[in-house]
């Protein structure tokens, strides 16, 4: 009635228009808020935001597992101990192979059962941008890790080696090796100069390098003819070391090292009593006659008299059918060699038929040296016998 009773003029027939315009205007905009807030509401309780939760969650899964490999990888001898220092070598490298590259993949295997689960297979539901970006950080980041685990292990670890190793070891299948060794600085395994360790020292053979643990071997300076070893046969560790005269040279457990040092001692003492009043010295672990009755001996420095006692010798020479190749105890200069070894055929000239010369192919510092056994034609001998 009230309104029935109002009496509208055409004059306020706009206005009151305009007014109900924007009264709708302002509760369209009010219904638009509220479902936008309702829809995001929805996306939050929805698969999109549970599953960019868990892309969150397994980036941060990535994070510590890289932190935790890094650390596994750096101190093995944490979780790894053995018996003995071959043992816990290869375990500790096989540890850093297997263990922490399961522990490296873990992330990689998450991303990829989330990423079927959350994108390929669930196909009723929109995958965002976002969602695909995280992807695309978890991917590169899980591939990028492996790939450098994968780089990092082939130099250093050796792990699938190692595990031939240990079961070479295991069974008694190991290598041996029976003739010179000198201690070298530059290994060569298989024709490749390999990368060194400090943990270990290293031995040339005749054909290739061989391993051994820095502190457990008794006098590694090695200038005895001949050695028996055994060996791994991939990663060529020393398992033990026999000289000439059957001592045992290499251990691998520390405690038994005192006994091993003190053995060897004694059997230097017995060599020496054997000489005894005799002008003799320790070159290495080879006993040699020193040349003071030999004329021009004295003329030699320090470093030239200790080359030419080995030189002078001629232990070295002893089963020698073509050449040999063995250390100098101290570096030389090629004319200091040249000295000694002038010195040392002219020695021989004149009392006896010599049948060994020496020679180096090291240009500055002559540091290793091969004897050759000298071929005389029937002539050369028959002269020699007239001349006695």
């Amino acid at each position: 009635q009230d309104v029935a009773s109002v009496k509208i003029t055409d004059r306020q027939i706009p206005e009151i228009a305009k007014q109900v315009d924007d009264a709708g205007t302002r509760d369209a905009a009010d219904v638009e808020m509220i479902y936008n807030l309702e829809r995001l509401y929805e996306l939050c309780r929805s698969d999109i935001g549970n599953s960019r939760n868990t892309e969150v969650k397994i980036m941060a899964a990535t994070a510590v597992s890289y932190i935790v490999s890094f650390f596994l990888f750096r101190y093995p001898e944490y979780f790894v101990q053995c018996s003995n220092s071959l043992q816990q070598d290869l375990f500790c490298r096989m540890f850093k192979t297997f263990v922490v590259g399961i522990v490296v993949l873990v992330p990689a295997v998450l991303v990829v059962i989330s990423f079927l689960k959350n994108v390929v297979f669930d196909r009723e539901r929109s995958v965002n941008r976002i969602i695909l970006a995280l992807y695309w950080i978890l991917g590169m980041i899980t591939v990028g890790g492996a790939v450098g685990f994968a780089l990092m292990t082939d130099d250093e670890v050796h792990g699938v080696e190692a595990a031939k190793d240990w079961y070479a070891y295991s069974e008694g299948k190991l290598e041996n090796y029976e003739g010179m060794l000198m201690k070298t600085d530059t290994p060569v395994i298989d024709g490749i100069q390999i990368i060194t360790e400090e943990k270990y020292g290293y031995f040339r053979g005749e054909s290739t390098s061989f391993k051994y643990y820095a502190g457990c071997c008794v006098q590694p300076e090695l200038m005895q003819k001949s050695y028996c070893l055994t060996y791994t046969p991939n990663l060529q560790i020393v398992t033990s070391l026999t000289d000439t005269a059957g001592n045992d040279r290499l251990t691998l457990k520390d405690t038994d090292m005192e006994k091993l040092e003190s053995s060897f001692e004694q059997f230097r003492q017995t060599q020496e009593k054997e000489y005894e009043g005799e002008n003799i010295r320790w070159i290495g672990d080879l006993l040699v006659p020193t040349g003071k009755n030999v004329y021009g001996y004295d003329k030699l420095s320090e470093d030239e008299q200790l080359d030419f006692d080995l030189l002078n010798s001629d232990l070295l020479t002893e089963g020698v059918e073509t050449t040999r190749l063995f250390p100098l105890p101290a570096a030389l200069s090629r004319k200091s060699f040249q000295r000694i070894v002038d010195l040392y055929e002219c020695n021989r000239k004149f009392d006896s038929f010599f049948r060994y010369s020496y020679r180096s192919d090291d240009q500055d510092a002559v540091r290793t040296v091969y004897v050759s056994t000298i071929q005389y034609g029937q002539e050369e001998y028959n002269t020699y016998i007239r001349k006695r």
